[in-house]
């Protein structure tokens, strides 16, 4: 099964949560903090950052490279618009800011707030 590793405090390991949850990708997640990372987390995430993400064609670090990879891999439903301009300025927007204005980020946000007992 596909693993997810990173702190959910992060935006960035959010970023992927969401376009998993998006694309109904069954994973799991071990919320490796990036501090003194081990050399198996290192074998993963070269620099010991977060987040990271395994399956059975291999492990990805960033969570551009990580979405991109999940948008190819699992085309429905397309997260990006597929005319060219559009797509671009979609993909402008995301690194600007990687996760807060999504209106279906704040969404997924509010439900992993109410499933862990936390107030929005």
């Amino acid at each position: 099964m596909a693993t997810l590793y990173g702190n959910g405090l992060s935006p960035f390991v959010r970023k992927v949560r969401v376009v998993l949850a998006e694309k109904n990708v069954a994973h799991e997640h071990d919320p490796v903090v990036p501090f003194n990372v081990s050399a198996e987390y290192k074998a993963i995430s070269p620099l010991g950052k977060i987040p990271a993400y395994r399956d059975e064609k291999g492990a990805l670090p960033d969570s551009s490279v990580i979405s991109a990879y999940l948008e190819k891999r699992h085309p429905t439903p397309a997260l990006y618009p597929i005319d060219p301009y559009e797509y671009a300025r979609a993909r402008s927007g995301s690194r600007s800011t990687p996760t807060r204005r999504s209106s279906r980020f704040r969404a997924l946000r509010s439900s992993f707030r109410a499933s862990s007992g936390r107030a929005s």
